[in-house]
């Protein structure tokens, strides 16, 4: 039986689980049943920390993506363990051209490989991508707006999805009161490295930012898991056009090649 004070917030109780914050319970309501008020407390406690508001119902159902707030601490750092790993955006989104969420997607990946080592490469082929983003239902406009799952323990041959919900989404350069698409994928493409939330304050964190750029908890985070040399080294540039220069002594009679010589090699005189 809940202890009278939780059972009088049923629903917090719900909307924290929901948020992975009581993940020893497999449903919402078995932590209503079984939820002690230390951890309770906890919860809330750790809510107002990384969201810095309190955690009333409101602020909980606020909601920017479906990835946990707080995901179970890992023993390793999730990410990916090859490069470069692929990626394909499948159609548009409502109000966004299929070009329109491509491009946006690509400057949102090319955030992140500005201040690490991860490497992604587009690829036309949707079944072989690691990273598969596409519109989904997720419950509407005003609700969730994405959703990413996360990298740990995948392969070479894994394929994640990103699902991106039907909402008045505002491209860049455009003026709007619906949601960034691009900060919204630079959020979730963060997912998609690896990196869980982090705290208000970066772009990481679980409620939709104000910012349009990585924050210094952000960078972090992507360097711990992709450092500067993680990526290949590139190969060197293609050598421009040499200018070869040819002498040459010709017997004005015969029309014979007496002698000859290049720059960077040698000129054979043959018989």
């Amino acid at each position: 039986m809940a202890e009278a004070f939780i059972a009088q917030r049923a629903r917090l109780v719900n909307l924290l689980w929901g948020r992975g914050y009581f993940p020893a319970y497999a449903s919402g309501a078995q932590a209503l049943e079984l939820l002690d008020r230390p951890t309770f407390d906890s919860a809330l406690a750790d809510f107002s920390t990384l969201n810095n508001r309190d955690a009333t119902e409101e602020a909980v159902e606020f909601r920017f993506c479906l990835q946990p707030d707080r995901s179970p601490l890992r023993r390793q750092l999730c990410r990916w363990k090859h490069s470069p790993v692929t990626w394909h955006t499948e159609g548009g989104l409502e109000g966004v051209s299929p070009s329109d969420f491509k491009t946006t997607a690509s400057d949102a990946f090319h955030v992140w490989m500005a201040v690490c080592g991860w490497r992604v490469v587009y690829t036309q082929n949707p079944k072989s991508a690691n990273i598969w983003l596409h519109a989904a239902n997720l419950g509407g406009p005003g609700d969730v707006l994405a959703d990413q799952q996360l990298p740990c323990s995948a392969g070479p041959s894994a394929r994640l999805e990103g699902r991106y919900d039907g909402e008045n989404w505002v491209l860049p350069g455009q003026a709007g009161n619906g949601p960034s698409l691009r900060t919204t994928l630079i959020h979730e493409l963060g997912h998609a490295a690896g990196i869980d939330h982090g705290p208000q304050g970066s772009i990481m964190a679980p409620t939709l930012s104000k910012f349009s750029e990585l924050q210094a908890w952000d960078i972090g985070e992507a360097l711990k898991r992709y450092p500067a040399h993680f990526a290949p080294p590139a190969p060197p540039p293609a050598p421009g056009q040499a200018r070869i220069r040819l002498s040459a002594e010709w017997d004005a009679v015969t029309g014979k090649l007496l002698s000859g010589a290049m720059t960077g090699g040698r000129v054979t005189i043959l018989g």
